[in-house]
């Protein structure tokens, strides 16, 4: 399922009486890339297929579901595979 929300905003560009707390305890401060792997053989979704045109995401078909979370671009160098748990990556 999809969707999209043309009102949202990023949270830091919020008005300040709208604003949340964005400070991470451990100093992560975005989501700088994502990556969701498949194993669907059909084609992507129209709207699947749009995502795939954004900046530091990207849908692809594979072996096994993935979600490959990139934080802070990585700079930190560190790593932490959820799986088998969670079909998830996260690297920092």
């Amino acid at each position: 399922m999809w969707f999209f929300l043309s009102f949202a905003k990023r949270p830091d560009q919020m008005p300040p009486e709208r604003a949340q707390p964005i400070e991470h305890p451990n100093g992560f401060r975005e989501i700088t890339a994502a990556r969701v792997t498949t194993t669907s053989g059909s084609a992507f979704s129209a709207a699947a297929s749009c995502a795939n045109h954004l900046s530091e995401f990207e849908i692809i078909q594979g072996d096994e579901h993935l979600m490959e979370l990139e934080i802070d671009h990585g700079v930190q160098g560190q790593t932490h595979d959820f799986r088998p748990s969670l079909p998830l990556v996260m690297n920092w």
